[in-house]
């Protein structure tokens, strides 16, 4: 092709300014253009939210071809030590509220772009049929019980852990004398009752939903009131303001609050977590 240019150059026998004008012209026509370099957008999840995460980012990548969200799982805590730590990153969607208003409060995070999206509820996960017949918080305390907890410093169901043995009194120490395993994060614990080395964990059920072939969910009576609010914010870092909007948009109108409810996460009628009063803010029903 570039042959044929300079041919057809000598050919009509122009010089000077006006050949290199005529080239350049040619030349754009002749090569392709320069494909568009998406947006790419790092968002710091929850490891408990993450069935849901997917799901969304699928569906809004789906709507928005030019921007794509690169997630990073993990414990909720272990995330915010993250962002503070290298001051990047565009969006923040950890299980726990608490975790938002930390970030806040680091001055990582726009308060104002803060949204409630969902809830997480409590439950005990038992292995398969359930041998040691335990239906309620205080059977935990059994002998012989292995008994998979959060790690309160790390992620949000080990700090609504701490919460619900502070219900049960003195039973609280027999419970945490069995305690035979504390994970990072919430999915380390469900995976840890279907290999068999734990009996119980406690866990959220949106998260025990997913390993049902494995083992049996325990509602709490206690559990509704210890729901874990689920929220996202914009970090102060991002580079791509418009389009981290964009996507905490997308999560909190219709569309991705059907893909929420479809996944369990949080029950019909959201409830107050337990020692704080309702946020003063808009939330998304």
């Amino acid at each position: 092709m570039m042959r044929g240019l300079i041919n057809s150059v000598r050919a009509v026998g122009i010089k000077g300014g006006t050949l290199l004008i005529w080239l350049a012209a040619a030349l754009r026509m002749a090569l392709p253009a320069a494909a568009e370099t998406p947006t790419t957008l790092m968002l710091f999840c929850g490891a408990g939210v993450r069935p849901a995460a997917e799901a969304l980012i699928s569906a809004f990548e789906a709507q928005h071809p030019k921007v794509r969200v690169s997630p990073t799982y993990g414990g909720s805590g272990q995330l915010l030590g993250q962002i503070g730590s290298i001051r990047k990153g565009d969006v923040f969607m950890p299980v726990e509220a608490f975790y938002i208003d930390r970030a806040i409060e680091m001055g990582v995070a726009e308060v104002t772009t803060q949204h409630t999206i969902g809830w997480f509820v409590p439950v005990i996960f038992t292995k398969k049929d359930n041998p040691h017949a335990i239906t309620k918080l205080a059977d935990l305390a059994q002998p012989g019980v292995r008994l998979g907890v959060g790690d309160e410093r790390s992620c949000a169901i080990g700090i609504t852990t701490v919460a619900l043995l502070e219900q049960v009194g003195s039973t609280a120490e027999a419970i945490r004398a069995n305690i035979v395993y504390k994970s990072a994060t919430v999915d380390e614990l469900a995976l840890a009752v279907r290999l068999g080395t734990v009996d119980a964990v406690i866990v959220w059920e949106a998260v025990a939903r997913y390993y049902t072939r494995f083992g049996v969910i325990v509602p709490l009576a206690e559990g509704v009131k210890h729901a874990a609010e689920i929220s996202i914010v914009r970090l102060k870092s991002t580079n791509s303001p418009a389009a981290a909007d964009a996507f905490i948009d997308f999560v909190v109108a219709p569309e991705g609050q059907a893909l929420l409810a479809k996944l369990g996460y949080g029950p019909p009628a959201k409830p107050t977590p337990a020692g704080s009063q309702p946020k003063k803010k808009e939330k998304v029903e």
